[in-house]
């Protein structure tokens, strides 16, 4: 969404005792260098998204702005 994506393929893979042990998101998002992870995720509780309002390529509606989401994933995820 936030990545200009079109398609957005969602897989679980069992971890064979009836768990997920993966989810692999694959998409056709815009993205970001594996450089540039590190710093981008660097600023919790800051983010880019607060420059401006639209993506860059299909000028879509931004979601959040907190730079909170990727904590809160985390925190549902264990």
């Amino acid at each position: 969404m936030d990545a200009d994506a079109t398609s957005i393929n969602i897989e679980f893979e069992p971890d064979g005792i009836g768990s997920i042990a993966k989810i692999v998101v694959d998409d056709n998002g815009d993205g970001m260098p594996r450089a540039e992870a590190p710093q981008l995720f660097k600023n919790l509780g800051g983010s880019w998204k607060q420059l401006r309002f639209t993506t860059p390529r299909l000028n879509r509606m931004l979601h959040g702005c907190e730079g909170r989401g990727v904590t809160r994933l985390s925190r549902s995820a264990t």
